[in-house]
């Protein structure tokens, strides 16, 4: 299709005449852009479920296994490889686990699935990178304020792309006035929340306007392509999406300026080839980067992966240490992804007290390194792990097991 970028592998010793690359890194660009592409790459995950995820539930009981760090700070979970014919344990890749197979993961008898998470972790961190630099930030003061962050975008967008809302100038009164729509058009609330998620996080990468459409589709099952009906009028719309979300978080020109002027890796750069760099809270140096993997890293990767590696470790003292006197001692730990905590809890009466002090344990982690920014987690208990699981309490104001609504 016209506009939509091909890269070239070029000639090779396997394909001397070259070919079009189907790499996974390549299709994850293009993903979004081209119907024949995604087509192929829904078949491709179908394929994975009888060749990875099926034969690997088979075992019955599966253990993650983890790389301790990668370039970003974050961990990566991997499985069993081919090499290991009799592998002590089966083991998973926790982190990339097929959503339509993620719900085959239970508990075990007598204990519920516990999960604890981080509301918008990737906000709160750019905020903090963002105070951290400049003494101020906007999307701070956003979070600080208990508003949300995705909600306070998208009020600014949805007066570019809907004439009959009744904005105000004001952002603070806009901000309530979109707000409201939950109750009076939760339909086109919910769209233009959806629409501010890939925008705000997104463009914090420096994502240009055509990776931009692959980032909302791929990732948020957000097609810009088929709500703006062309290719121009979708990349016009990827343009008029960043240029809100740059007047409403003002800081991030700040933020690309640092990186451009204070971040350059001389010693990895050569003429038309910039690498840039960045230190951690913490201290880790990250050298010889793309500006991309540079925006990305600094201001969303970096910050929560070692937030969270605080939290883990936080957790897992209480979880197996009986000196921290913790009532979660005896549970245990199942999975960590990313920014998400998973544990089995007893199904008892202290279900509550455990899965609250899972989730101050993990939040009080995360800010050790987010000290200026409000960190906000809730947990939610589950017999079957699934995404879609939300916080639920009875008339006592106790946390009960979540169960999916029954399928119409």
């Amino acid at each position: 299709k016209a506009g939509i970028p091909v890269r070239d592998s070029g000639p090779s010793e396997k394909f001397p005449q070259g070919q079009v690359s189907c790499a996974e890194g390549v299709l994850q660009e293009l993903a979004g852009l081209d119907d024949a592409i995604d087509e192929y790459v829904e078949r491709s995950k179908i394929q994975k479920l009888v060749t990875t995820e099926l034969p690997r539930m088979r075992a019955g009981r599966v253990h993650p296994k983890y790389d301790i760090l990668k370039k970003t700070g974050r961990t990566s979970s991997f499985g069993n490889s081919k090499k290991d014919k009799e592998p002590a344990y089966p083991a998973v890749n926790i982190q990339q686990i097929d959503p339509r197979v993620r719900e085959a993961y239970i508990a075990s008898p007598g204990m519920v699935l516990c999960s604890v998470d981080y509301s918008y972790i990737e906000l709160v961190s750019a905020a903090q990178k963002c105070l951290d630099l400049f003494g101020k930030s906007v999307l701070a003061e956003t979070i600080n304020r208990g508003w949300d962050p995705h909600g306070f975008l998208a009020s600014r967008i949805i007066r570019r792309f809907d004439p009959e809302f009744r904005f105000s100038a004001d952002p603070e009164e806009n901000y309530h006035l979109f707000m409201a729509l939950e109750k009076s058009d939760p339909k086109k609330w919910k769209h233009f929340r959806n629409l501010a998620k890939p925008t705000g996080l997104g463009y914090w990468g420096g994502l240009g306007a055509t990776r931009f459409l692959g980032y909302a589709k791929s990732t948020f099952k957000i097609d810009i392509l088929k709500i703006a009906g062309s290719m121009p009028a979708a990349l016009e719309m990827a343009t008029m999406l960043k240029q809100e979300w740059k007047a409403a978080i003002p800081e991030a020109e700040a933020y690309f300026q640092w990186i451009t002027r204070d971040c350059k890796d001389l010693d990895w750069s050569e003429p038309g080839d910039d690498r840039f760099c960045y230190q951690t809270p913490f201290g880790m140096i990250r050298r010889n980067m793309f500006y991309t993997e540079a925006t990305n890293g600094a201001a969303l990767q970096s910050p929560t992966a070692e937030g969270a590696k605080i939290a883990i470790w936080k957790l897992a003292k209480a979880f197996y240490d009986a000196s921290v006197g913790s009532c979660l001692l005896g549970c245990h730990q199942t999975a960590f992804i990313h920014d998400e905590f998973l544990a089995e809890l007893p199904n008892d009466d202290l279900l509550h007290e455990r899965a609250f002090e899972m989730a101050r344990i993990a939040r009080e982690g995360m800010e050790e390194v987010m000290t200026k920014v409000k960190v906000s987690t809730a947990p939610v208990c589950m017999f079957r792990w699934n995404k879609d699981a939300k916080q639920v309490l009875g008339p006592d104001g106790r946390i009960r097991v979540w169960t999916p609504p029954p399928k119409s």
